[in-house]
């Protein structure tokens, strides 16, 4: 037969049936390999008939006594291998017969017929397995049987010590940003080393943080807040103002001093070198004191706080000091303190001395702020619907910059000397529309005004004055303050404003004007340690409304207009030298 030739129908049902011969049955098997068709005729015929295998003869299994997990692993491969050994067996026995050669009778092609079906017999019982004689061979000593190890028995835990308390007790700080601060000469005799030159202190005087004041008999300085500062014969120290903890710093560098904060509590930092600590809310006499290697803060009368480490507050009673060192800290009592080194602190006998005027009970005037920046340049920039910058010169003339327009222009003109678009030559402006955005723009930059001068035209309005307060503004600690404007003197500049916003249509004309309502005022900014004018913003709010369906609609209209002052006596200005010249010498 042919590989590649299926067989007859007859051959495969017989092939089926488990009837072919040996060299058939090797020839079917072949060409079943290669035919799906075939495979799949076979199946339905082995389907539709009863092909059973023939029983195959009991194997008689001995029970062998269990021993260790290892033996009975290869009782199963014993086994399993006399299985497979019978089953070979059997094969080679019913292997089909070799065919028995015949005369070349052709004979009849007889269909097969599915066999009767028999009836299924009851499959014998196995017999019972005879027990295997005791095995007396000692096993093998990687087989030798070992005692079950003891359970074992669990580790009590040692409970861990509690980490020992940290001997640092206060919270250390320090001031990572100083500044200049000013001192009044008190008692005594008081000088300041600068670098390798020493003075004597004389009135007020402004120092810096790297300057030493030195009191070989002993003295007192005044500080800006009114606090007193004795100095120990022999006592070395530096004053500044701290803007990283906004108080004032005393950094004790050798001996002691006294501070005298008043009754009024505030902060105040002590240090000696990198050793430091911020008492916060202390009042009364506070005596700080340093050695090579410690710092002591002791309250002489009232109290004071400081934070510890894990951020509570913690109170100083008077005459408990607070020492701070390099390898740890403590609160100790004392049960008196010596003062005999300070003589200007108050004694029988001798009268006190001076107190000070309390700090800011009023602010530096306004105006005489603003003519003293007028006296020296500065530069400016002034934030409102639109944003303006320029700088001023103290000659009287000044640039101002809105947007891509420059205008450069004397105080005393009204229209622009000069203008400038972008990066083009002065004066050449190109083609500009006369109306819309640009045409507003450049009537702005031509008519501007000197930012100082805008602000004293408003202090005509002033009525009222706010008490100071301590602020910090561009990162510099500056004393602010509140000025209220009149409103009536404000209501002819507010109609303007409704009427422009009305006519560029910035705003729907409102059908009334609450002028009752209208609000004014101005909040100042100047350093505290410098009389020099950082900011003003000129807030200005009234209220309007619309008639609607359901009532009245009515909303408030704010204005905002900041004044911003920078580089006060540094400013260059961005002209060319023969416009400055023109501009320096006023019009005749």
């Amino acid at each position: 037969m042919n590989a590649h030739e299926c067989p007859d129908p007859e051959t495969l049902a017989v092939f089926a049936l488990g009837q072919s011969s040996g060299e058939e049955w090797r020839g079917v098997v072949r060409h079943l390999a290669d035919c799906a068709i075939c495979r799949r005729q076979v199946a339905l015929t082995a389907q539709n008939g009863d092909v059973a295998l023939p029983p195959g003869e009991p194997v008689r299994v001995l029970a062998l006594p269990e021993r260790t997990r290892a033996w009975q692993h290869v009782a199963q491969g014993i086994a399993a291998a006399a299985l497979l050994a019978a089953g070979i067996a059997w094969a080679l026995v019913h292997r089909p017969a070799p065919p028995v050669v015949t005369q070349n009778v052709p004979s009849p092609i007889v269909r097969p017929q599915p066999a009767p079906e028999k009836p299924i017999a009851p499959t014998p019982a196995p017999p019972e397995p005879l027990p295997a004689p005791p095995d007396k061979t000692p096993p093998p000593e990687h087989f030798a049987i070992r005692p079950a190890p003891a359970p074992e028995k669990p580790i009590p835990e040692t409970p861990k010590a509690p980490p020992a308390p940290s001997p640092f007790l206060a919270e250390r700080a320090s001031s990572l940003v100083a500044e200049a601060i000013e001192i009044t000469a008190g008692e005594g005799t008081v000088s300041r080393r600068s670098g390798e030159i020493l003075t004597p202190l004389q009135n007020k005087t402004m120092i810096q943080p790297s300057d030493t004041l030195l009191s070989p008999a002993g003295g007192s300085v005044l500080l800006p807040d009114g606090a007193t500062v004795h100095l120990g014969r022999e006592s070395e120290l530096r004053l500044s103002w701290s803007q990283t903890l906004a108080c004032t710093t005393v950094d004790v560098r050798k001996g002691n001093a006294v501070v005298d904060l008043g009754k009024t509590a505030r902060p105040l930092h002590v240090a000696h070198g990198p050793l430091g600590v911020q008492l916060r809310d202390s009042a009364g006499l506070l005596l700080v004191s340093a050695d090579d290697q410690s710092l002591r803060a002791t309250p002489l009368s009232g109290a004071a706080q400081f934070r510890t480490r894990g951020g509570e507050a913690r109170r100083l009673d008077p005459l408990q000091s607070l020492v701070l060192g390099a390898v740890g800290d403590s609160v100790e009592s004392v049960d008196k303190a010596d003062v005999s080194a300070f003589p200007t602190l108050e004694s029988k006998g001798r009268p006190a001395p001076p107190t000070p005027p309390p700090s800011e009970k009023k602010p530096p005037l306004l105006d005489v702020l603003l003519t003293g920046l007028g006296r020296e340049s500065y530069a400016y920039r002034v934030s409102g619907r639109q944003v303006r910058e320029g700088v001023w010169s103290p000659a009287g003339f000044f640039t101002s910059t809105v947007e891509e327009f420059t205008a450069a222009k004397r105080l005393d003109d009204k229209g622009a000397s000069h203008l400038r678009r972008g990066s083009r030559a002065w004066d050449d402006l190109g083609k500009v529309a006369t109306e819309g955005r640009e045409a507003r723009l450049l009537e702005i930059a031509r008519g501007s005004q000197a930012p100082h001068q805008m602000v004293l035209e408003i202090l005509g309005t002033v009525r009222g004055e706010s008490a100071p307060r301590t602020d910090k503004i561009r990162d510099r600690i500056c004393v602010s303050w509140d000025l209220t404007l009149d409103p009536a003197s404000l209501r002819p500049f507010m109609e303007k404003i409704f009427e422009a916003a009305v006519a560029e249509g910035r705003l729907e004309k409102p059908d009334a004007v609450y002028w009752d309502t209208l609000e004014g005022s101005l909040e100042c900014s100047a350093l505290k340690f410098d009389a020099k004018l950082l900011r003003v913003v000129d807030r200005r709010k009234v209220s309007y409304s619309y008639k609607t369906v359901g009532g009245l609609d009515r909303r408030t209209y704010h204005l905002e207009t900041v004044y911003e002052f920078l580089s006060h006596g540094v400013a260059a200005m961005p002209l060319p030298p023969e416009m400055i010249k023109e501009l320096s010498n006023p019009k005749k």
